[in-house]
């Protein structure tokens, strides 16, 4: 009896120790927090596939949890976003606006995590897709 109750036990424990959610989280890279533009891809190289070129000192967003973010890309530092979910990660859509004094920037990415770095792809914008990829340096 008592290796039943045992066997039951476990079960429930190992049951509710790996969630649904769970899983998505370890798939998962928050957004919100600091990322700062690393590489960028350029698909016209000597390379077929493209290649990834190191920047130095790229710029960065803050993405808050409230849907606003902070930058030193454009002339104005304060932004918005909004993210429309898709099951497939890779799939997933950010859609970023500063309205700055003189002029407006707005943009609809493509938002795959990939391994720890956050890829922004401009598939509008850019014929042979245009990407930035950003590594997180802070989770505020």
């Amino acid at each position: 009896m008592k290796t039943i109750f045992f066997t039951y036990f476990t079960a429930i424990i190992l049951f509710l120790s790996c969630t649904e959610s769970d899983d998505k989280q370890k798939q998962e890279t928050p957004l919100v927090g600091t990322w700062q533009l690393i590489e960028v891809y350029d698909a016209y190289s000597e390379n077929p596939n493209g290649n990834w070129y190191a920047v130095d000192d790229g710029h960065f967003y803050t993405f808050q949890d409230d849907g606003t973010m902070i930058s030193n890309r454009f002339n104005c530092s304060y932004g918005i976003y909004e993210i429309e979910m898709n099951e497939n990660i890779e799939q997933r859509r950010i859609t970023i606006s500063f309205n700055c004094e003189n002029s407006q920037h707005q943009g609809n990415l493509r938002m795959p995590f990939i391994e720890a770095y956050l890829i922004l792809i401009d598939e509008i914008s850019c014929d042979e897709g245009c990407a930035e990829k950003y590594v997180k340096i802070s989770n505020e």
